[in-house]
């Protein structure tokens, strides 16, 4: 499962991915093939994602029971998706108007869009910024992509991070006698919520000589841990609160000209305030799930699965009796 997420997250950071190698390409290939080796390592990722990974989304899983139930004499077995003829109104609303109304009325998907967005806009804001900060220690193009490198191990070391938030899950369960709660998916985020700020002012203020770049790149390696598990967690949790329904939406970061230190402190002050939101989540999410209408259709809609699936099941029972 975190091998596919990990994956996911190379393509989508592709520009990341790109300053450390896409220099070395332009000058050996030719800028033609700094897309054309991304295309095919982006297709030698999706082959195996779409054989391997089985679907997950609970209205095309239970169609397929429907169908498979179908298929054994059972012709009345429907899922509740399969009885909802939609019009093109309803398409266009569900899937163009509804992300945009649940990113402004639910606090949710909205604080979880801007923790994520800052998370990505420090991404795309370092593919500038970095090389114009080694450049003080003497790096230039192309050895100076090479300290995006930290940022990779960081991420690639937080994917055994993983296991400790299946352990707190499995905890979390077993202590309060109650599964896929959504609020279980953020433990890890607690961590990120303390390593993200910290990386960044560590960043910002050993970033620049007499200080050894070292510092600074362990720095690197650390944002790499907490923006790789926060990328997770913000999916996570918002896929388990909304079901069907999730939808989110990040916003973009500017950077300010005041100086690599202080405007590195300021995204540092904005994440630090930010990793606020997976504690208030965790306490409070509940009550905010339970005011939301989404979520109270989304329960009403699994209920009628369930009581579906429930009925099916007895028939296939007394059919094999």
């Amino acid at each position: 499962m975190n091998f596919w997420a990990y994956s996911a997250e190379a393509v989508v950071l592709g520009p990341l991915m790109c300053a450390t190698h896409g220099s070395y390409i332009n000058e050996s290939l030719g800028w033609r093939w700094v897309y054309g080796i991304w295309g095919i390592v982006g297709a030698g990722i999706m082959i195996p994602f779409v054989l391997l990974v089985p679907e997950t989304r609970s209205d095309v899983v239970l169609a397929t029971r429907a169908q498979q139930a179908r298929k054994s004499g059972h012709a009345n077995a429907r899922a509740v998706n399969e009885r909802r003829r939609r019009s093109f109104k309803q398409i266009l609303t569900e899937t163009v108007l509804r992300p945009a109304v649940m990113l402004f009325t639910e606090p949710i998907v909205y604080c979880f869009a801007l923790y994520d967005g800052l998370n990505y806009g420090i991404i795309y804001l370092a593919v500038e910024a970095i090389p114009l900060i080694y450049a003080q220690y003497g790096l230039v193009e192309p050895k100076v992509e090479l300290t995006f490198i930290a940022i990779q191990i960081g991420f690639t070391l937080a994917i055994p991070l993983f296991y400790l938030q299946l352990k707190a899950t499995n905890w979390a369960e077993k202590k309060q006698a109650r599964i896929n709660v959504p609020e279980h998916k953020l433990f890890w985020a607690f961590l990120a919520a303390l390593l993200f700020p910290i990386s960044m002012f560590w960043f910002a203020w050993t970033g620049r000589p007499p200080i050894n770049m070292y510092a600074s790149l362990g720095a690197l390696v650390v944002f790499g841990i907490s923006g790789h598990i926060i990328f997770l967690a913000v999916s996570d949790y918002t896929v388990e609160s909304y079901g069907p329904m999730a939808s989110s939406a990040v916003t973009g970061q500017s950077f300010a000209r005041v100086g690599f230190q202080w405007a590195s402190t300021i995204l540092a002050i904005l994440a630090t305030v930010m990793g606020l939101f997976p504690f208030i989540f965790y306490k409070f999410g509940p009550n905010i799930r339970q005011k939301s209408r989404y979520a109270q259709e989304l329960a009403r809609l699994e209920e009628e699965d369930r009581q579906r699936m429930k009925t099916i099941g007895l028939e296939l029972k007394n059919t094999f009796e």
